[in-house]
């Protein structure tokens, strides 16, 4: 029998969540959510039997190996995978993680981790994570809109890039070193603008055939994978909710790079150009009176 077990291995706001929607509507997929997470142990787990919500609760006490390998194990028994945030965890427990017993890796990443580390910014401020709060996507984005944003720190904002691009090359390396069998797939390929829908679902279906599954032939599963990827439909964080950081400019201008990625493309400089000019205007039209 194939060992069809794994694990999607991703870092915080790179849209692990849908991704695990997405491959959850494959009729022999079941997927836990972030175990490991430490909010896990302060809201009541429904999802999870309470062998799993015991043994967790046994680990977080302990954090011995041990008693870690029997939380795998009760997962493995009852899902065939598992979703987990790199950033939960140190290096030996992630590593440990990731060649226990020759799991299959879902690799996710963001190419643009300065978007990825704004948005992670954003939600942590005003506590607004659109699964964890069930509202929709507008209603998120309205809250967001109305928040009122102090400076990020623009030294602290560098300092957690910078970890965040070297753990991605780190457990790349990792992976590849140990010759663990890994997907590689970023949020640009899953949910980026200029990436037909088609192409998109092409993605899960290869996700599929790697775990050992069948491809997905139902036409109302197929709509299903498509809605959740609907790039429209998920996205939150854009020009508007970028601006409303009042030193949004500078962190654009000293930590935008080709590396790590930049929060604004062409047209919108133009329109932030813009904005620029019409507040010295109005800044001399003042003076004049």
């Amino acid at each position: 029998m194939k060992n069809k077990n794994f694990i999607i291995f991703a870092h915080a706001r790179s849209g692990s969540i849908s991704l695990k929607k997405a491959l959850e509507a494959h009729p022999e997929i079941n997927i836990l959510g972030e175990p490991f997470n430490k909010d896990y142990f302060l809201r009541k787990y429904k999802e999870s039997p309470r062998e799993i919500n015991n043994l967790l609760i046994r680990f977080k006490n302990g954090g011995e190996l041990k008693s870690f390998n029997e939380v795998l194990d009760a997962i493995k028994k009852n899902y065939q995978g598992f979703k987990h945030l790199w950033g939960a965890f140190n290096k030996t427990h992630n590593e440990h993680l990731l060649s226990k017993k020759n799991p299959k890796i879902i690799f996710l990443s963001r190419n643009n981790l300065l978007k990825s580390r704004i948005s992670f910014r954003i939600a942590l401020t005003t506590q607004i994570w659109t699964t964890k709060n069930k509202l929709p996507v507008n209603e998120c984005k309205k809250i967001t809109l109305n928040y009122k944003f102090e400076p990020i720190i623009v030294n602290e904002l560098k300092k957690g890039l910078q970890e965040l691009n070297d753990s991605k090359k780190y457990y790349k390396q990792f992976l590849t070193k140990n010759k663990i069998p890994f997907f590689e797939i970023t949020y640009e390929e899953l949910y980026g603008p200029k990436i037909s829908i088609d192409k998109k679902v092409k993605k899960i279906q290869e996700i599929f055939e790697f775990l050992g599954y069948e491809r997905i032939n139902d036409p109302k599963i197929l709509e299903k994978i498509k809605g959740i990827l609907d790039y429209k439909k998920r996205k939150m964080n854009d020009f508007e909710t970028y601006m409303k950081i009042p030193n949004i400019l500078e962190i654009e201008d000293k930590l935008g790079n080709k590396e790590t990625g930049y929060l604004f493309n062409s047209q919108a400089k133009l329109k932030i150009s813009k904005i620029k000019l019409n507040k010295i205007k109005n800044k001399l039209n003042n003076n004049e009176k």
